[in-house]
């Protein structure tokens, strides 16, 4: 039967996380050595593109409009954090933008074909060219 951890926090409260099965401890506190891996490596801070950088590369970059400009930046932003010159805060917020511009992307293609077949079956959106 599963309980809470009987460890305290910092602040002298209960843990509050579930205790892992058969201990009275959840994962973290029954492996101290766990705890201090996990501390390490996520209070390891991202080494940032200096911002002058980011002013000249942001006077370079062109707005992607096609499906397959996106999919190079999204590919230049993968390579960038493994080597560690951009934050993944700022990756993951360039990553939610791209999905929004993909779909817009993705709409006006369809507006732009649907024009066109209109203008061959002699429509303007809708409206049925006047006829004689």
């Amino acid at each position: 039967m599963s309980k809470q951890c009987s460890a305290k926090n910092r602040n002298g409260r209960r843990c509050g996380a579930w205790a892992v099965t058969g201990k009275t401890q959840c994962a973290l506190h029954s492996d101290p050595e766990r705890a201090s891996k996990m501390g390490a490596s996520h209070g390891r801070k991202a080494v940032l593109i200096n911002p002058q950088e980011l002013l000249e590369s942001e006077k370079t970059a062109d707005t992607p409009k096609t499906a397959n400009q996106v999919r190079d930046v999204l590919a230049e932003t993968i390579v960038q954090i493994r080597g560690r010159k951009l934050d993944t805060r700022t990756a993951n917020a360039l990553a939610y933008v791209a999905t929004s511009l993909l779909r817009a992307i993705e709409v006006s293609e369809l507006e732009n074909r649907l024009k066109v077949l209109e203008g061959r079956r002699g429509h303007d959106y809708g409206k049925p060219k006047e006829q004689n």
